[in-house]
Order: structure tokens, then C-alpha cells, then sequence
């Protein structure tokens, strides 16, 4: 059981060039696994999740969810199982809407029966947020609450997968950790996280694997520590030594 994508490639095209963003990425992700994906600016990280949620199609590859490729005909069932925590989370919130309205949002998008308050409310606690929110504009939270807000939106309909992509970025320390924090506590709740970033500090936070890209390739793989005690590529020793030394 995993989310997995094979031979991922993708090419732009710039004028007479062609530009390859993905070039053969392979990766898998389980439940409750942390896995991070760093690299540097244009090494492809960004491609590579906005084909992992399905907002652009890659060239060639694929990507299987438990056993199942995943196609355009079986969407609704794939974001139900695979969410995504954009960067800055707490800025695609409306300021005008409560809580309530903005976390049920993804249930009713895709269809989702049951009892959507009491959903809401599971998600909410498992964010560390009070019931006590739920009627509350987005206006009147706090820096703190309205990045949890937003990562309970993206669990509300219980996902097996949560993607993040730079989701600590611009913020200062206190919420960073968290964000980062909160994203340690869903992947040990049995949630697989993936977790893009240039940081490997806060990556070293919350995953136990790395992939390294550069030039839309995956040049260094393996257990975090590992490769971070001991980095093979060049690209790898200069995000090592970039990390400053992890506190808190």
C-alpha cells in the first residue's frame, strides 16, 4: 500500500528550446512515512508535486495509488486519499468565511456523506485546535490557528496521503516549528507525508527519507541521517552544510 509514481518526465517548451523539468523521477510513499524532497531552485521539485497532485500531466510515467493507476476518470477518489498543504496555508483562507464553512469545503467538493460538523470537529482536534473555533472567521485567528485551520482542511476527509510543498515558508521561527510539528504529528498518526523544501533542517524534522534532485533528476537517495551524515553528490554537501545547527 503506497503512492507511488514511476518514471516520471516532463518537458517545457521556451521559445525554440525544450527544457526538461522531470527526467525519469521515481518515488514511493507509505502511511506514516516522512519522506522529503529537497533540491535546489529548478531542480524540479516543484513540477514534480504539481504531478503529484494532478494539476498538470507528466510527458510520460505514471502514478499508482494502492495497487491503482491513477487516471483523470478516477480523480475524486484520488483527493480523497491525497491532499496538498500549499505554501503559506494560512493565505488561501478567506478572511470572511468561518472556520466551519471553509473546513467542510473539501467534503462537499467531493461529495463526502456523513456528519460533516462532526468531521470538521475530528479535524480540528487533530490539529490541536479547540471545537470552540468552528463559528470563528478567519479573520479573528491568529498567525498560528490559521495555519492549523488550513492543515485541517487538507485532513478532513481523512487522507491516507498529505503532500506539502514549502508550507513553512515566510514565517517566522515559533510558527514554523509548528507547522513542521504538526506535520510530524499526522505522519505519526499513520499519514504519509511529503514534504518539498530547499530546508533540511525542517525537513530533518519531519521525515526518515530524503530524495535529492538536481536537473530533474533524483541524484541522492536514502535514510535522512544517513545522507546527511554522509552526502555522495555535490548538490547534497552543499544543502548539508547549508543547515544551520537544529534546535527545539
Amino acid at each position: 500500500m503506497s503512492l507511488s509514481a514511476e518514471a516520471l518526465t516532463k518537458t517545457y517548451r521556451i521559445g525554440r528550446h525544450a527544457v526538461s523539468a522531470l527526467d525519469g523521477v521515481d518515488l514511493e510513499l507509505l502511511p506514516g512515512q516522512g519522506l522529503g524532497v529537497v533540491g535546489p531552485s529548478g531542480s524540479g521539485k516543484s513540477t514534480l508535486l504539481h504531478i503529484l497532485i494532478r494539476l498538470i500531466e507528466p510527458d510520460a510515467g505514471r502514478m499508482v495509488l494502492e495497487d491503482a493507476e491513477v487516471t483523470r476518470g478516477a480523480l475524486r477518489d484520488f483527493r480523497r486519499a491525497v491532499q496538498f498543504v500549499p505554501q503559506d496555508p494560512a493565505s488561501s483562507l478567506d478572511p470572511r468565511r468561518s472556520v466551519l464553512s471553509q473546513v467542510r469545503e473539501p467534503l462537499l467538493r467531493l461529495g463526502v456523506t456523513g456528519d460533516h460538523d462532526s468531521m470538521v470537529r475530528t479535524a480540528l482536534n487533530r490539529v490541536g485546535l479547540p471545537d470552540r473555533l468552528i463559528a470563528q472567521r478567519a479573520s479573528g485567528l491568529s498567525g498560528g490557528e490559521a495555519q492549523r485551520v488550513a492543515v485541517a482542511r487538507a485532513i478532513v476527509t481523512a487522507p491516507r496521503y498529505v503532500l506539502a510543498d514549502e508550507p513553512t515558508s515566510g514565517l517566522d521561527a515559533p510558527l514554523r516549528l509548528q507547522v513542521l510539528d504538526l506535520l510530524s504529528e499526522l505522519r505519526a498518526q499513520g499519514v504519509g507525508v511529503l514534504l518539498v523544501s530547499h530546508d533540511l533542517s525542517g525537513v530533518n524534522r519531519v521525515c526518515t527519507y530524503l530524495l535529492v534532485m538536481a536537473r530533474g533528476r533524483i541524484v541522492e537517495s536514502g535514510d535522512l541521517t544517513a545522507v546527511m551524515n554522509d552526502p555522495q553528490h555535490p548538490v547534497t554537501r552543499t544543502l548539508v552544510e547549508a543547515v544551520p545547527r537544529i534546535r527545539g
